[in-house]
């Protein structure tokens, strides 16, 4: 069986360079201002990969299909990536790093399954998921962004556009 890999999976190292790409010109203070929007999508992005990385935490005991399997690992790998790149920018801005914990039922409404029941409800957690950040990138890029983090906002609203329509792809045979 070939296994694919979301295109979001791919583009998250756009989202990676983007956040970590030093800006152009003279070199930056030691701990840049941020804009209000600037933080606020970072605290946004910081509580997406929270709800993710709590759902993908049952994926390795719970997943039947090998795909399923290769998506979990692989996106939960790129979002403590992720995660990190944004905890370290809002502690650059002298930002706390520590964000409020929101509702997620997911991790609940997982826990008793199993097998292909666990799997289609697994990719249909992430998909909500990301569908929810890309809400926040396409809000936040209405914002007045530092050019950075628009980049990290186009990256998130573009590679998460892009693996949600191949998880849904994926749900269909699940």
């Amino acid at each position: 069986m070939h296994t694919r890999t979301p295109a979001g999976l791919l583009l998250g190292v756009l989202f990676l360079l983007s956040a970590c790409a030093p800006a152009t010109g003279d070199a930056p203070p030691s701990a840049p201002e941020p804009k209000s929007a600037d933080a606020a999508f970072v605290r946004a992005m910081v509580a997406y990969h929270d709800h993710n990385l709590a759902v993908l935490a049952l994926a390795d005991a719970r997943v039947s299909d090998v795909e399923v399997k290769t998506i979990a690992a692989q996106t939960a790998d790129l979002q403590r990536l992720q995660r990190t790149t944004m905890v370290t920018l809002l502690a650059g801005w002298a930002q706390p790093t520590e964000v409020p914990a929101t509702a997620d039922s997911h991790p609940a409404e997982l826990a008793d399954l199993r097998a292909a029941a666990f799997d289609r409800a697994l990719v249909a957690a992430l998909v909500t998921h990301n569908d929810t950040a890309v809400r926040y990138a396409r809000s936040a890029l209405a914002q007045d962004l530092s050019d950075k983090i628009r980049g990290v906002a186009v990256s998130v609203d573009r590679g998460l556009s892009a693996e949600n329509a191949a998880l849904r792809a994926l749900l269909t045979r699940l």
